[in-house]
């Protein structure tokens, strides 16, 4: 309603939302006979399917107001559900206070949301100058480098990190198509 979602779209997003069940099943092989197990539906209460063309919008609706939540505290970036808190200042002292009031912020606004932050992906990076000792939150790893949209960043703003993964990946590519080359005809290799 906040975002102006009324009438008709409201409705609809609704009866997407509502009345949805959830169960798990599981396949596995014993004796060279698959077998598939399915529990018993449950009603979902919150949430969106997993893996929805609409889950990501919806998220974003619901998230909208997170960065004016935050907008005196911090500066906030969003890619549907990565976000990213930026905090700057001079003093160590104080960007500590900062990045402490900032996250627990960001926390309070997700319990106010029925959202959970997950804690084994938070991270956070120092970009100042290595001559200052900066121990940052005492619940966070700090961290020398962090993933963000598929992008490797590091502590100095270098591509190193990142071209370290992508060379490591290409040489698992080339051993396999190596090995494929010494196994297969030339035509079935070209394949």
């Amino acid at each position: 309603n906040n975002m102006g979602v009324r009438g008709n779209a409201a409705s609809w997003f609704a009866s997407y939302l509502e009345g949805r069940t959830q169960m798990v099943e599981i396949s596995y092989t014993k004796n060279n006979t698959s077998y598939r197990v399915t529990s018993t539906p449950l009603p979902l209460s919150r949430g969106v399917p997993q893996g929805s063309v609409l889950g990501p919008v919806l998220f974003i609706l619901l998230t909208n107001d997170l960065p004016n939540y935050l907008q005196e505290l911090s500066q906030v970036l969003m890619y549907a559900d990565d976000t990213v808190l930026l905090i700057a200042n001079k003093q160590v002292q104080e960007l500590e206070i900062a990045s402490f009031i900032a996250l627990n912020t960001a926390k309070q606004y997700c319990n106010q949301n029925d959202l959970v932050l997950n804690d084994h992906k938070t991270q956070q990076l120092n970009f100042g100058r290595r001559t200052i000792e900066f121990t940052g939150l005492p619940e966070v790893d700090l961290d020398n480098k962090a993933k963000y949209l598929g992008v490797t960043i590091d502590d100095k703003l270098t591509w190193t990190p990142h071209i370290d993964k992508i060379c490591s990946k290409l040489n698992s590519c080339i051993y396999v198509l190596k090995r494929l080359k010494a196994t297969n005809t030339q035509e079935i290799t070209r394949i």
